[in-house]
């Protein structure tokens, strides 16, 4: 493994955004609100999948099963 060691929590700022997020939030106004690209806070969701709700996670897979 390279670079640094893995942390085992998130910090202060990426667990705010996974409040955010946990709290109904879209990704996008997440970003808006940190100052951040969308894409960064989908980075950050999916590095710490363990501190979002499960539906949270597989937000993707539950809308393509309701248009069905």
């Amino acid at each position: 493994m390279r670079g640094r060691k893995r942390l085992s929590k998130p910090s202060n700022k990426h667990a705010a955004i996974l409040e955010a997020l946990s709290d109904g939030n879209r990704p996008a106004t997440v970003a808006r609100v940190y100052n951040m690209t969308r894409q960064s806070v989908r980075s950050i969701a999916s590095r710490w999948p363990d501190f979002l709700p499960k539906h949270r996670q597989n937000r993707k897979g539950l809308s393509r099963a309701k248009n069905r």
